[in-house]
């Protein structure tokens, strides 16, 4: 009370002298909206003063007002106050948008829900609130009638330029590399629709491996037309050149090898190589070994009945509650839990300190009189047991070999036969004597250890003057490492899919949902976005803002 001036009191009422003066300050208009309490009717609910009187002290109009009256008290030139006054509060308006934008960023990165029932009980209206207990300007602006900027088009037109600013920075570390890889699979999502993933595989200037994801797209069809045509479009999108390519990874989660990426003539693979046939297709390699599993235990009776009788007896258990409570007080392991067993896993049987009739031949059976004495049956008996899974163990063997074979034998006969493909960027006679220099430096250094791959990359690393001396060796070393051998950073995709489109999220658009796997995929460099760029980008859409809010750059 005692910083307000008390202009008039009549009938318990009050009003604040430089507001009640607004009309005879050399005619000047008001830039903000003025209400008539404080300045013609009058102020009578003194339960509230303190709680109003601070209110009105923080609105436009009032500090327009003191202003306006000390400026004609020290004839000061009223309209170089105002541009003053305007721009503090186009100022303070940009704080608030900035708190705006980084609230927003942050609900992306950490994947919470931003909206929610209704506005006032969305996660973005609640962490705002927070944000004002800290912050007064973004209490005043969060108390205004209009023109908060808060509105659902805005979040959303905001999330649209933080989506298009985390690319631009990826791409650029893409565009520097000479070479990248391709690295796509598909996905069903808790809508049942079908999205397709897709990273780009690159090695920097200093033979790191990098692997960015740059999004998920919806499919109509998965034809492998229709994803060739996707992978080129989003490849054109990002300004990125085919001639580049030197390595294609695809996978998916059906079919073994998945026929539409995999496919030998009309596969994506396939439509791929006819563009650019230096760009080696590599299934995933994990994948490969998981399949042999499968198919030598499907092939195999005996190792196919035992893994039906554990998975069997594993369900038993953890389809009551009653029974895996049972199982509990039986674990002698408090760190073992009974988990749905996989046909492709790994099986250790541990037998200690349980007493288990030993094994026994089983009994031998008659031929049934049924069929013809001209069919010979032999029946194969064995005089001890040890000899009949010594055969169990040789025939698994022999299937298992077998079957790696089949997966992997035509990985190492594309790699020979591409080879030539490879050179065709590299000058062979400088790629050969480089490679003499680099056999007599590591034979000269008494602490080069280069027994693999591996060890010559990080050599290189720690001798980083030999990259100029070794042009074409280093050259060649980018193109062998751009080659993707796995899918883990897709299949990583698709675990941030299921924890952005959740059950709650399901029907969350395909726009919005890709920048928050963006965002989300990349917290590291969301955070460190420029958000003073983005501001100014969403302050320049139109004259309103750019009369609101002040331009940094």
């Amino acid at each position: 009370m005692d910083k307000f001036i008390i202009g008039k009191k009549r009938a318990n009422v009050a009003s604040v002298s430089d507001c009640e003066a607004r009309p005879s300050v050399s005619g000047a208009v008001f830039l903000t909206k003025w209400k008539k309490t404080f300045m013609e009717t009058g102020f009578s609910n003194w339960k509230k003063r303190v709680e109003k009187l601070n209110a009105h002290e923080a609105l436009g109009y009032h500090r327009e007002a003191v202003l306006k009256f000390k400026s004609l008290k020290s004839n000061v030139n009223v309209f170089s106050q105002i541009s003053k006054e305007k721009l503090t509060q186009m100022k303070e308006n940009r704080a608030c948008l900035l708190k705006i934008i980084s609230s927003l960023r942050y609900l992306a990165v950490q994947r919470v829900a931003i909206p929610g029932r209704t506005d006032e009980t969305s996660n973005f209206d609640n962490l705002l609130r927070l944000r004002c207990e800290d912050n007064q300007l973004l209490l005043i602006w969060l108390q205004r009638e209009t023109y908060k900027w808060t509105s659902h088009d805005v979040q959303n037109e905001i999330l649209g330029i933080l989506s298009h600013k985390l690319p631009r920075k990826l791409l650029e570390d893409i565009k520097s590399a000479e070479y990248l890889a391709i690295i796509a699979d598909e996905t069903t999502d808790m809508a049942n629709k079908e999205q397709f993933s897709i990273c780009i595989r690159f090695v920097d200037v200093s033979l790191e491996i990098e692997e960015y994801f740059l999004g998920l797209y919806s499919i109509q069809s998965n034809t492998a037309k229709a994803l060739f045509d996707i992978i080129i479009n989003i490849l054109r999108r990002f300004d990125l050149p085919t001639s580049n390519c030197r390595g294609q990874c695809f996978d998916a989660q059906c079919f073994d090898g998945s026929a539409n990426m995999a496919g030998l003539y009309k596969g994506v693979q396939a439509n791929f190589m006819e563009m650019e046939k230096r760009s080696m297709f590599v299934h995933y390699l994990a994948h490969c070994l998981n399949l042999t599993l499968q198919d030598t235990v499907k092939a195999v009776p005996e190792c196919r009945n035992a893994l039906n009788v554990m998975k069997d007896l594993i369900h038993f258990v953890i389809d009551s509650p009653k029974r895996l409570d049972l199982f509990a007080h039986l674990e002698v392991d408090a760190s073992a839990n009974l988990k749905p067993l996989c046909p492709t896993s790994e099986v250790t049987s541990k037998c200690q300190d349980i007493d288990v009739d030993s094994s026994t031949l089983p009994r031998i059976r008659k031929v049934p009189k049924k069929y013809d004495d001209s069919i010979n049956l032999s029946v194969e008996t064995f005089t001890e047991v040890c000899d009949k899974y010594r055969r169990l163990y040789y025939e698994t063997m022999d299937t298992s070999i077998s079957f790696l074979e089949s997966r992997f034998k035509t990985q190492p006969f594309m790699s020979v036969n591409q080879s030539e493909q490879f050179l065709l960027d590299i000058d062979k006679e400088h790629l050969l004597l480089h490679r003499s220099m680099f056999h007599e430096i590591i034979q000269s250094s008494d602490s080069a250890n280069t027994s693999s791959l591996d060890d010559i990359v990080k050599y290189l690393q720690q001798e980083n003057h030999l990259f100029d001396l070794q042009s074409e060796l280093v050259k060649f070393m980018c193109v062998v490492l751009t080659i993707p051998v796995t899918s883990c950073t897709v299949e990583r995709s698709f675990s941030c899919l299921r924890r952005v489109k959740t059950y709650l999220r399901s029907i969350t658009r395909q726009d919005r949902l890709n920048i928050i796997a963006l965002l989300n995929a990349h917290t590291d460099e969301s955070m460190k976005l420029d958000l003073d760029a983005i501001c100014d980008e969403f302050i320049c859409k139109n004259d309103l803002r750019r009369s609101t809010f002040a331009i940094k750059n």
